[in-house]
């Protein structure tokens, strides 16, 4: 079975960027796309799920107040500046 054909716009650094990928690896800008691709939209849909869960969350009122938070960063920016 073939695959679906795909046609999209891209800047001419991303051209160069994958033409340099395949001459580098003798495979062509379809391998390095099909490659590409899973990893990121994987990432986008992480991304996204969170951001549904956290939508949920503040629907149901499951909220953190902002002063929290706030000592939370500052605890772990506390930590990192005394590893260092």
């Amino acid at each position: 079975m073939d695959s679906p054909v795909l046609s999209f716009r891209v800047d001419e650094v991303l051209i160069e960027q994958l033409d340099q990928s395949s001459a580098a690896t003798d495979r062509d800008c379809q391998k390095h796309l099909n490659r590409a691709s899973p990893h990121y939209l994987g990432s986008e849909s992480q991304h996204i799920n969170a951001i549904a869960e956290g939508i949920a969350d503040a629907e149901v009122g499951n909220l953190t107040d902002l002063q929290t938070i706030k000592a939370k960063w500052a605890n772990r920016t506390n930590g990192r500046m005394q590893e260092n």
